[in-house]
Order: structure tokens, then sequence, then C-alpha cells
């Protein structure tokens, strides 16, 4: 809130929906081919369900 102070910091939240895109093609899930390294990148710095 704009303001406040001495408040605890939320969490960052980012939620990827694609209507075509399969998990066993992206490459955090495995895939051999580095076929999303963007995708990847944020994996590593966060949780990956």
């Amino acid at each position: 809130m704009a303001g406040s102070t001495g408040s605890k910091s939320k969490p960052n939240i980012l939620i990827i929906g694609v209507d075509s895109l399969r998990a066993p093609n992206l490459s955090c899930y495995g895939y051999p081919r580095l076929t999303s390294p963007h995708i990847d990148q944020l994996a590593s710095q966060g949780a990956l369900f």
C-alpha cells in the first residue's frame, strides 16, 4: 500500500498461461533441447510446479 511503512513485503508471483505449450517440451522440465531459455531462467530463480 502507498504510504505504509514497516509492513512485510509480499512475494512476487508470476503465473504464465499459454494455450499451446506443454510442459514436456520445456527445458526446465527435462526436455533435452534448449527450447525455453527465458522460462528456464525464471524457473531456476523461483518455485517450479
